[in-house]
């Protein structure tokens, strides 16, 4: 099956090396998406392990066209019966970029109707109450080129399930885990975050550090696509249990000044079955005394104009930046937003790479140690 993989902007290379990992042979990778082939059990795999992705795709067609009727007997033509109970939910969400076919209600609703013709004419049945299981498709047109894709995950992969309160100014799981594989964490060498938050930084780190796969606690949608069988989804989870590793030993800190944040971040952890390997310290970055060892430091300091004024995010950038210079046997990651970050932290990054956390565009400053 031809699929695709959706992410943020700037991840799409991380994602790509995931599906590496997995075995999955990626095709090209452009616009927030990666193009791969995988069977059923490979696609509950990809669902199950990927860290960045945000949705798995079944790529049901891909064409040229410039016209509603062709839109519309292009999807018409395909074996939708193959896929999904005719009693089913059928969402459609439509997408219009640089096209000729600019309408997305129109793009909306023909693909449904589109859908139904087809259903009616493989399966020879006129009643279409909508009372079984919900199935989500993503239909876009850009630049003429119209494309139809079948989700497979359901609820956004971010979505881990152990994050119950994100506390304010949250980074998203997938973006946390793209940061700690940017930064080539593999549980290794110790890791802290000074800025903790929620704990999602450490979190995803201590997953991946244990192979831990991130989807293990939820559900997906493909469990209601007829080609996937429930055995086989119990023998893939069954697998990724068995290969877990509880026997590394892995150092990861968390800080944050606030109390009550480092409750919610802690309850987080022990959601994500990883808090016996985070040790969460309540500190001011400004007062701790950090170890200048070989280690990663990755981080996602306050950026946010709601939550601290302009003259208080300079003063914390200059601190961050004088703990950096010290800790020059640290490899230090930091994500911001803020204008003018390099000459706050008055370092020089080693690598810069722009990300996006949600609809907020950021850039991830790599500080090699030397």
């Amino acid at each position: 099956m031809k699929c695709t993989a959706s992410a943020a902007f700037g991840l799409e290379g991380v994602l790509k090396k995931e599906l590496e990992w997995l075995g999955l042979h990626p095709e090209k990778a452009m616009d927030g998406r990666v193009y791969f082939d995988a069977t059923a059990e490979a696609i509950m795999r990809a669902n199950l392990y990927l860290r960045t992705a945000e949705h798995i795709y079944i790529l049901l067609e891909e064409t040229p066209l410039t016209t509603f009727d062709d839109l519309f007997d292009t999807v018409k033509a395909l074996p939708f019966a193959e896929w999904i109970d005719p009693s089913g939910v059928f969402i459609i969400n439509a997408k219009a970029k640089k096209s000729t076919l600019m309408s997305e209600r129109s793009i909306q609703s023909l693909t449904k109707k589109a859908l139904i013709e087809s259903l009616k004419a493989s399966t020879k049945r006129y009643d279409f109450p909508e009372n079984g299981p919900t199935y989500t498709f993503r239909a876009s047109v850009s630049d003429d080129v119209f494309r139809l894709e079948l989700d497979t995950s359901g609820e956004a992969l971010h979505r881990r399930g152990y994050r119950l309160d994100a506390g304010a100014a949250p980074l998203k799981e997938t973006l946390a885990a793209g940061l700690c594989l940017l930064a080539r964490y593999t549980g290794k060498r110790p890791l802290i975050d000074p800025f903790c938050g929620s704990g999602t930084i450490a979190i995803e780190a201590a997953m991946i550090a244990r192979n831990i796969p991130p989807g293990l606690a939820r559900t997906f949608a493909f469990e209601d696509l007829i080609p996937f069988s429930n055995d086989a989804f119990k023998a893939v989870k069954k697998a990724a249990y068995q290969a877990i590793n509880l026997d590394k030993d892995v150092a990861i800190t968390a800080l944050d000044y606030d109390p009550k944040v480092l409750i919610k971040a802690k309850a987080n952890a022990e959601r994500a079955g990883v808090d016996e390997d985070i040790d969460f310290i309540e500190a001011r970055f400004e007062m701790h005394k950090f170890t200048n060892q070989p280690s990663a430091l990755i981080t996602n300091p306050p950026y946010d104009e709601r939550l601290m004024n302009a003259r208080e995010i300079d003063a914390l950038y200059k601190a961050i930046g004088r703990t950096f210079k010290r800790l020059d046997q640290v490899d230090r990651y930091l994500i911001s937003s803020v204008s003018g970050t390099e000459q706050k932290l008055g370092l020089t990054p080693t690598k810069t790479r722009v990300l996006f956390n949600g609809p907020i565009k950021a850039r991830f400053y790599q500080f090699f140690k030397d």
